[in-house]
């Protein structure tokens, strides 16, 4: 289970530096950086094994390394309902837009679970 603290973190990381994507239908979560103990730690947050995490080849000897990973499919379309609500009025239009393409023509994408996105700390008490 996600903590408040986790999600706000991975909030206001993907909002700044990840990607969302759709292709061919598919949703997709994406980030890409020189940190690699952030990209793990996003990727642990998002329930991706770490292993799932490439390193970005070198185009020139200057540069940084960086690392990369990308969540696809139902995990990024739940993971996108999830962030929306916090997100900025840029990244959240983009997100409304992949939603809307990929409920559209792949209708079996989207199952029960997903249909309604709740927020998971709803219920909860805040501390005073």
């Amino acid at each position: 289970m996600t903590s408040e603290f986790e999600l706000g973190w991975i909030v206001a990381l993907l909002d700044g530096e990840g990607s969302f994507l759709e292709k061919s239908y598919s949703p997709a979560i994406d980030i890409s950086m020189i940190d690699y103990d952030t990209v793990f730690k996003a990727a642990l947050i998002l329930g991706m094994s770490p292993h799932r995490i490439r390193i970005v080849k070198k185009y020139e000897s200057h540069h940084k390394q960086q690392y990369n990973f990308r969540l696809h499919g139902k995990n990024a379309l739940r993971w996108m309902r999830i962030l929306r609500p916090y997100m900025s009025e840029r990244r959240g239009a983009k997100i409304d837009e992949i939603i809307n393409i990929v409920i559209t023509h792949r209708p079996n994408l989207e199952t029960k679970e997903f249909t309604k996105c709740i927020n998971p700390f709803e219920g909860e008490k805040a501390n005073a």
